[in-house]
């Protein structure tokens, strides 16, 4: 995140571009994974997960329920890893974007 003075040097397009970069517009999540917008207290961010379907039980292969790893989380214009977020937290995101899940 840039201080006030920097800002004020800062032309036109640097600033639409800082802009940019902290709403993650343009972003892309990576390969296999998507982005859910999530709660983090009362500020919005954007999370970064893996979705597993689940799988069925068949004569040869066991039931395993559907899985959502959270991978990343994008605050300030930065992604940084999950583990810096409370435990609890990612854990409801995931019970979140599973229900989510469930009804597309």
């Amino acid at each position: 995140m840039k201080n006030e003075a920097e800002i004020h040097r800062m032309s036109d397009a640097e600033c639409r571009a800082e802009l940019k970069r902290l709403c993650a517009v343009g972003f892309r999540p990576a390969t296999g994974c998507h982005f859910s917008e999530r709660f983090l207290d009362d500020a919005s961010v954007i999370v970064e997960y893996e979705y597993t379907k689940a799988q069925e039980q068949t004569r040869t292969d066991p039931f395993f329920p559907a899985n959502v790893d959270i991978v990343g989380v994008y605050i300030n214009g930065q992604m940084i890893d999950p583990s810096c977020i409370k435990e609890s937290t990612v854990e409801r995101w995931k019970d979140e974007i599973l229900e989510d899940l469930e009804y597309e």
